[in-house]
């Protein structure tokens, strides 16, 4: 309740709703309390939303016309608290880091949706702050207007990625470095210059796993990936395409041809 009226709570300014955001992912994320697996249960977050601090819940989301007030007050993505828990866990740098939580402020709320409303990215701590880390990147370079068009295409192909291969589990300078490429930016070190060596053995491996990695785009609504970049494989630079949907670099390292395929396909 501090967090709340230090930001606003109890008048009708709702200008400071991103910092009562952000300092509330923190407190929740640092609170021990919801430290267990309890803060993993969509009732326990039903339960502070309704009968704890519905009064914050209602401040924080006034009910506005067509929208479904309820979704802020039941457990879930959207849940006023949960949301902000689920931030803070995700986001967090680590009890050492001089600026702990400084991601949980830089990211705009569409940035921080598109992190944490997707569990397969918020659900690994070292990917969401992987490509956190990368969105500011990218605003310092592209400029914070531009992000939500890059923010959305980037968390596509990520996704898509993370299809074929564990993203996180990419050595840390190859994540920064494709990371970079999904979000536009300007990237040239060994890491870099590993991968396009790479991508240059390694393209004629992976034609065999193309039809599986259309089925799971589609599938997973990826459906605005032209189609002739999957139907066509005698042609190199329709093969690299695909690649580059799902990797930015069309990189498949030779060691690596007989994992390159859709983990419902093994």
């Amino acid at each position: 309740m501090t967090i709340a009226r230090s930001n606003g709570f109890g008048t009708s300014d709702t200008k400071q709703t991103a910092k009562f955001d952000a300092e509330m992912a923190a407190s929740l994320a640092d609170e021990e309390l919801f430290a267990g697996g309890e803060a993993l249960r969509d009732d326990v977050w039903t339960f502070v939303a309704t009968a704890i601090a519905p009064d914050v819940v209602h401040w924080r989301f006034p009910d506005p016309p067509r929208r479904n007030p309820l979704e802020r007050y039941i457990g879930g993505v959207r849940n006023t608290f949960q949301r902000l828990w689920i931030r803070g866990r995700a986001l967090d740098r680590g009890a050492d880091h001089r600026e702990r939580w400084l991601l949980l402020g830089e990211l705009t709320e569409d940035a921080l949706v598109q992190i944490t409303e997707r569990p397969a990215l918020s659900a690994n701590p070292t990917l969401a702050r992987a490509i956190a880390e990368a969105w500011v990147r990218a605003s310092g370079h592209h400029g914070r207007g531009a992000m939500e068009t890059l923010m959305r295409r980037a968390t596509k192909r990520i996704r898509a990625l993370n299809e074929v291969r564990s993203v996180a589990d990419l050595p840390p300078a190859d994540l920064v470095h494709v990371l970079n490429t999904f979000f536009d930016m300007p990237h040239e070190d060994r890491a870099g210059s590993r991968l396009r060596a790479e991508s240059r053995r390694g393209r004629r491996m992976f034609t065999r796993a193309l039809p599986g990695v259309h089925e799971v785009l589609k599938r997973d609504g990826f459906d605005d990936v032209p189609e002739a970049e999957f139907t066509a494989f005698d042609v190199d630079a329709q093969r690299r395409a695909v690649w580059c949907v799902l990797s930015g670099e069309g990189a498949v390292p030779r060691e690596e041809q007989d994992t390159i395929v859709p983990r419902q396909s093994r």
